[in-house]
């Protein structure tokens, strides 16, 4: 099922530049689509009211880069939005277990934010999921968890079938459909996922 657009936004420090809010709030008034601002940032505390007032139905802030991530995700569901916080591949889940109740969605990159651009995310994140999936069940939440960076169909659909409930269609996955327009390689993505997942 589409659930949305997710757009990555880097500040040139904890994350290269991508998207700015000012496309995402264009976005949301144009389409009226759910977006969910992905902050790769430094100090994505200041980026509360912005991501607000922009339109975004939810904004997740990256662990790594919040000094208080609990006090964060709580401005963030005042501010009437989903929170959600993303983890680095080398971020143990550990780090998580006081979050994991404030947070609606998790989102877990598969690959360094500074990575090149052909990396690809490493299997030991369908563990991480199955890991996060399992302790959503045990403490009865009902947390996402949200995939994103150099993913393969191969990998996303074992993920899937661990436990992750949502996928940013990155460049990469795209590009593996074969399809040049955007349209066709998202339904392909979907296709090849929901064949994937009928192997596991």
């Amino acid at each position: 099922n589409f659930g949305g657009l997710v757009f990555p936004i880097g500040d040139g420090e904890a994350a290269p530049f991508s998207a700015s809010l000012d496309v995402v709030g264009s976005v949301s008034a144009k389409t009226g689509l759910s977006c969910n601002a992905l902050m790769l940032t430094r100090h994505p505390e200041r980026h509360v009211n912005a991501c607000a007032a922009a339109g975004c139905a939810a904004m997740t802030i990256s662990l790594e880069d919040a000094a208080h991530p609990h006090r964060i995700l709580t401005r963030i569901k005042e501010s009437g939005m989903s929170a959600g916080i993303a983890l680095n591949p080398a971020t143990s889940l550990v780090a998580l277990e006081y979050l994991l109740d404030k947070a609606d969605i998790v989102c877990l990159l598969g690959v360094e934010p500074w990575s090149a651009d052909d990396a690809k995310a490493a299997p030991a994140l369908i563990e991480r999921v199955k890991m996060l999936s399992e302790n959503i069940r045990y403490r009865e939440l009902r947390t996402d968890i949200m995939l994103y960076g150099g993913l393969s169909i191969h990998i996303t659909g074992k993920a899937i079938a661990a436990g992750a409930s949502r996928v940013v269609l990155d460049r990469q996955l795209m590009e593996e459909t074969g399809q040049k327009s955007f349209v066709d390689a998202a339904n392909m993505c979907f296709t090849l996922l929901h064949e994937a997942l009928e192997k596991t």
